[in-house]
């Protein structure tokens, strides 16, 4: 992407249209009771969810173009895995509720921070990406009329970047006038883009080098930058690993927030719709935005539907930090833990409640454990070769060190005749006899 340039002329958003009549959509098995969340909500996180043929939901998942029939097809084969919300509770827990405001403030993402506890329906996530197009033109700007192409509940939308924004909430009539959100940023500053590496040595206690496939939030210096950083892993990434890799894009966020930079969310999300589908075996993420998005636009009713809930938004509270290794209880209550590598986390009280068969409270909402993602897999194979190459180094350095020891040794007659020491050297267990060695030639002189 490209910044988009400010216009002179400033095009007038348009607003969201009044709300259409309300679509219902019967549900696919009638066995199912529309009511009961609890199995449907099942549905979701099976590969290869079956639905009726979509001609039975009143035309709305009724395809006409090639192109959204086959988007269709590859979305039904892919799973929808759930959002995280911040959780007012744990950021008082943790005294980390004004730094994070005021950092979500100052990217300009507040009403993004405050969708919660919102649904993913099946048949809604299922169209909206099966239709979703994102096109820019060489010379756009944020006001550029119908970059955006998108459906939901059957009606077709058509929006600008600002469209997008305003339909989601994420900016008011009058901002959407202002330069501030014209020089929104669509893209990495230049700041950013040219010095991220050693930016990451001033934001974080890591000392290798910046890698977006290697490098961990954890190492972030600032607590609430390692909060926000598993909330833009779960809502914007859509990721359900637990590496805790720190994704370019979220380091970008991360920086813009510790130096007042407004992003244009609306942009960079469109960017990430778009990303989802072409990717082989990535699950569908976002389904609660896109619920959100399609309340905003009035062609959905929370109260009143026959969709099937694929899967629920989930608190990013003490027992899901807890699993991940990022809190700790401490003498004085719960804390985030200081920077660094993440350690398996003990067995805290939430832990022993659920093994105990006591209450777990609210752990119920923790992620269930999930095998090693490839990401976790190819850093420990870095890992690995780093390690390896270290041990070689190291290794060369005392053969060296023996050589040049060996030889000085040799020449003062420093050994007995019975136990000369070679050039070829390749225990290591001699080394602490050389150094003594060494050290009576230096007293020697």
């Amino acid at each position: 992407m490209v910044k988009p340039r400010s216009s002179s002329k400033t095009r007038t958003p348009r607003t969201p249209q009044p709300p259409p009549p309300q679509h219902s959509i019967p549900a696919s098995d009638p066995s199912h009771d529309p009511s009961s969340s609890g199995r449907r909500a099942r549905l979701g996180r099976q590969r290869g969810v079956h639905i009726s043929d979509p001609a039975h939901f009143g035309g709305h998942l009724d395809f006409t173009r090639a192109a959204d029939k086959r988007r269709y097809e590859a979305a039904c084969e892919r799973r929808i895995i759930p959002c995280r919300y911040r959780d007012p509770a744990t950021l008082g827990l943790l005294n980390i509720s004004v730094p994070f405001h005021d950092l979500i403030e100052a990217i300009g993402w507040r009403p993004y921070s405050r969708i919660t506890d919102l649904p993913a329906f099946v048949e809604l996530v299922r169209e909206f990406y099966a239709t979703f197009e994102f096109d820019l033109p060489t010379n756009y700007t944020v006001s550029t009329p119908d970059v955006i192409r998108f459906r939901l509940m059957g009606q077709e939308f058509h929006h600008s970047i600002t469209d997008f924004n305003l339909a989601f909430g994420f900016i008011d009539p009058a901002y959407a006038e202002s330069r501030e959100y014209a020089e929104s940023a669509c893209d990495y500053v230049q700041p950013f883009f040219s010095r991220y590496r050693f930016i990451w040595d001033e934001m974080s206690v890591d000392r290798d080098n910046y890698d977006p496939r290697l490098s961990k939030g954890s190492y972030l210096k600032d607590p609430a930058s390692r909060y926000i950083h598993r909330f833009l892993a779960y809502s914007f990434s859509g990721r359900r690993d637990s590496s805790g890799i720190l994704s370019k894009p979220e380091f970008f966020f991360i920086w813009c927030m510790h130096n007042n930079i407004k992003v244009n969310l609306g942009c960079w999300l469109a960017s990430q719709f778009k990303l989802i589908l072409p990717k082989k075996k990535r699950p569908l993420i976002l389904g609660s935005y896109i619920t959100h998005l399609a309340i905003n636009l009035h062609v959905l009713d929370i109260s009143n539907h026959n969709l099937h809930i694929a899967c629920q938004m989930e608190p990013l509270d003490i027992p899901c930090l807890d699993k991940m290794g990022l809190v700790r209880e401490g003498d004085n209550g719960w804390e985030v833990v200081p920077p660094g590598p993440l350690r398996p986390p003990p067995r805290s009280s939430f832990a022993r409640a659920s093994t105990e068969g006591g209450d777990p409270g609210p752990s119920s909402s923790a992620p269930p454990p999930t095998a090693p993602s490839a990401d976790d897999w190819t850093q420990l194979r870095n890992t690995v070769d780093r390690l390896e190459t270290h041990v070689t180094h190291i290794g060369i350095n005392l053969h060296n060190m023996a050589q040049n020891l060996a030889a000085l040794c040799n020449r003062r007659e420093l050994l007995p005749s019975s136990r000369p020491i070679h050039p070829c050297f390749d225990d290591y267990r001699e080394v602490p006899l050389l150094l003594s060695l060494l050290f009576a030639v230096t007293l020697s002189h």
